[in-house]
């Protein structure tokens, strides 16, 4: 299996549940645009010295805002920067604001949420999957589907 197994399980969740996902998330954005060919949100961005950025997720929001979602199957202190980077570049093209989240899987829990870069400083917000039940959220979906009912986006 792949090292970013869990990046590649929850960038499909996003596809699937689309506007729903930055609910799950604590997030009360309604998205109007995945990513899509416009240069100003593609989530592949070079720079000047030709380094390219792969981010996860960009999505612009009814607010005209970006969301930005970063799934993370480990900690390293380097990454804030390289997405500091990345919101930098997309807010300089664009001139809207970003609010990056990033995703943690496995059993990761509290990491840092700010970088200080002198005149610089960054934050974003997280999301611990760790926090979740997901023994509970499985058997409450498992009795749904014996007793025949339908699953939704929230089940």
């Amino acid at each position: 299996m792949p090292k970013q197994s869990e990046d590649i399980v929850l960038k499909c969740v996003m596809e699937l549940f689309k506007g729903d996902a930055l609910k799950f998330f604590g997030l009360n954005k309604l998205i109007v645009a995945a990513i899509t060919a416009d240069a100003a949100t593609r989530t592949e961005m070079l720079h000047v010295h030709v380094q390219k950025n792969i981010n996860d997720w960009v999505l612009e929001a009814d607010d005209g805002s970006f969301v930005h979602m970063e799934f993370a199957s480990s900690y390293r202190k380097k990454d804030m920067r390289r997405y500091m980077v990345t919101d930098a570049m997309l807010h300089f093209k664009t001139g809207k604001p970003i609010k990056t989240v990033v995703v943690y899987t496995a059993n990761i829990k509290d990491k840092p949420t700010k970088h200080d870069a002198g005149s610089i400083r960054y934050e974003v917000d997280t999301f611990y999957m760790s926090s979740l039940d997901g023994d509970a959220a499985w058997a409450k979906a498992k009795a749904k589907i014996n007793k025949g009912k339908p699953l939704s986006n929230k089940t």
